[in-house]
């Protein structure tokens, strides 16, 4: 009697739990699917799909092979995990995005229409049966009742290329009214949103940073670059960083030495192996409707130095 009780015990447990485990699973993907849905349905792509999701209980989604069609191009993105998401919002108040490989189903799409063949030949020495080996990690922070403050950290990297790294914050720029001028662009693209302009006056900037870790790209490039102009690649190479360095001299004259700074920083990381940084921080705490006015003001007097002031400039390589 007691065995049979026990067992039947534990059987109810288990029904119990994978009852559980299925309205979790069937919620999840519902949400996962709905968000789907709605990007297709806002006008930004035209198919989204994948092959197969899972989760983990602290909250993990896990996707394989999550399909995307846009501006007739499909492309496939082999793994993709999303963490700490809020299902709550609309726009998460928090997430981590990490994605590994894309796919081209249909072959790599034609970039001689861009006008450079070197894009479509730099994308030769990475891509493996249509594959690329492309890894991007996103992470933000929002948070609405601390004036809409949303940090954001973009992390993209490809191996024998390039580590890009890109860092912003932003504040007074509620997302949910974003997202309403966004789909009033989407709903009629040949005009402006009226709502556009007072939204971003009213947001504040006040970091934004990209900084490029050379990995093998310079010296892709200048290969590539020393062959459509029959140069030896020492001799390209010696071309572009003189021009960076002697760019400053088209400038006007208050705004050379800034170009002669830049110029020199460029040149340094032409020379390969270097990281490549741009960081904004601007004054105002970045606050546009300030900082337009003053930006009018000093470039309508020509006054260079006091834009890269306010904007608070730096360009650096080491």
């Amino acid at each position: 009697m007691k065995t049979a009780v026990i067992a039947g015990s534990v059987a109810a447990v288990i029904a119990a739990g994978a009852g559980g485990w299925y309205y979790v699973d069937q919620r999840i993907r519902g949400e996962i699917d709905a968000r789907l849905g709605a990007a297709v349905e806002s006008g930004q792509y035209e198919a989204l799909y994948y092959d197969d999701l899972s989760f983990s209980f602290d909250g993990s989604v896990g996707i394989s092979g999550l399909h995307i069609q846009q501006l007739g191009t499909l492309y496939r993105l082999d793994e993709v995990k999303v963490s700490k998401l809020d299902y709550s919002a609309a726009f998460p108040r928090e997430i981590l995005v990490n994605i590994r490989g894309l796919q081209f189903p249909n072959g790599i799409p034609d970039v001689s229409n861009m006008g450079s063949s070197r894009l479509g030949a730099l994308l030769s020495r990475v891509v493996t049966n249509d594959s690329i080996p492309l890894e991007i990690d996103y992470s933000h922070q929002y948070q609405p009742d601390n004036a809409h403050q949303l940090d954001s950290d973009m992390a993209l990297r490809l191996p024998a290329l390039l580590n890009l790294d890109l860092s912003s914050s932003m504040r007074n720029l509620p997302m949910d009214s974003l997202a309403a001028v966004g789909a009033a662009a989407n709903a009629d693209p040949k005009t402006t949103p009226p709502q556009l302009l007072p939204l971003l006056t009213q947001a504040e900037f006040p970091l934004l940073e990209m900084s490029m870790q050379d990995l093998g790209l310079v010296q892709a490039m200048m290969e590539l670059g020393a062959e459509e102009f029959n140069a030896t690649e020492a001799d390209y190479r010696n071309l572009l960083v003189n021009q960076a360095r002697n760019a400053y001299l088209f400038l006007p004259q208050n705004a050379q030495q800034l170009g002669r700074d830049a110029g020199n920083e460029v040149a340094n990381f032409l020379e390969g192996g270097r990281t490549l940084t741009v960081k904004l921080e601007p004054e105002f705490n970045g606050r546009i409707e300030q900082l337009q006015t003053q930006l009018m003001g000093a470039l309508l007097t020509g006054d260079f130095n006091r834009m890269a002031e306010l904007l608070n400039f730096t360009l650096t390589t080491r």
